[in-house]
């Protein structure tokens, strides 16, 4: 069971793949010009590797961020909350925004973790069913920010700034609480602790900076205009609610989200090297 969605973490990895099935399944069935078997099955077989290759890397990176406060037990939460202080005015503009949009928006203390894997699940269907210009290009940039993102944790070690103020998300705050609290556990206890409980505690470490969410829905929205997706405007709406609802649940310092852009920046630049366009 994973604290921040309320669910088992394999759950929402389920919705993904048989949503890709079934968007393979209506490809096939609609689309004009339908691909070859051949081609069809090297495009399955493809993106079936990256998913397991998604898992692995996921696997290795919730085991890096549950031991980082044993591996650098620093703590930065104190020096990145005085730069949320000396910038207060747009903690609050985050805080204004959220309430104002709130009422507008069903379920809203769950669209910060639903809304994020929403976007992962549809560059998924997206990219494999439409143009496939850039689909290595997004599925290798997130799986190189899931790799590089758990060993920035390490650099500098903070929690969040819900350790010193609740957010106006209850939902986000409880999860939160149940988080920390775990987080202090490991701290106090360490690998004994870890040993019998980790695979409770799998996905639950919380870890602030760099923002990975942030990143993530950037580089997600990004392919999403580069392939001209008719999924990109809803993917811009959901970055910019990831954005007000990282600082407004205070999952995140601000310092973080422009530390989650720039590694967005740095592993997409390396996914452009790595991954030739393709013409869809």
């Amino acid at each position: 069971m994973s604290y921040a969605l309320g669910v088992h973490y394999l759950v929402p990895f389920t919705v993904g793949i048989a949503g890709y099935a079934l968007a393979q399944g209506v490809r096939l069935l609609l689309r004009t010009g339908r691909p070859s078997a051949a081609t069809l099955g090297r495009e399955v077989a493809c993106d079936l590797y990256l998913l397991v290759l998604f898992l692995v890397v996921i696997y290795v990176h919730f085991h890096i961020k549950m031991w980082m406060p044993l591996i650098n037990p620093a703590d930065y939460d104190a020096d990145l909350f005085a730069i949320d202080r000396a910038l207060r005015p747009a903690v609050d503009l985050a805080f204004r925004l959220r309430a104002a949009l709130a009422p507008a928006i069903p379920a809203v203390d769950h669209w910060y973790q639903v809304g994020f894997l929403m976007m992962f699940a549809l560059t998924l269907w997206s990219h494999a069913v439409e143009r496939r210009r850039f689909h290595l290009h997004a599925l290798v940039a997130i799986l190189l920010l899931e790799m590089t993102g758990a060993l920035a944790y390490l650099a500098a070690p903070a929690v969040g700034p819900f350790v010193f103020e609740a957010g106006i998300n209850p939902l986000a705050s409880a999860a939160q609480h149940l988080m920390h609290a775990s987080f202090l556990t490991v701290r106090a206890q360490g690998a004994a602790w870890l040993a019998v409980n980790g695979g409770r505690y799998f996905t639950a470490p919380p870890a602030a900076m760099p923002s990975l969410h942030v990143a993530g829905a950037f580089i997600m929205s990004w392919y999403a205009l580069r392939a001209r997706s008719v999924v990109a405007p809803l993917m811009i709406v959901l970055t910019l609610w990831i954005v007000i609802e990282s600082v407004a649940a205070r999952w995140h310092y601000l310092a973080d989200l422009p530390a989650g852009l720039a590694l967005a920046a740095a592993v997409m630049a390396v996914a452009g090297r790595i991954c030739r366009p393709r013409s869809g």
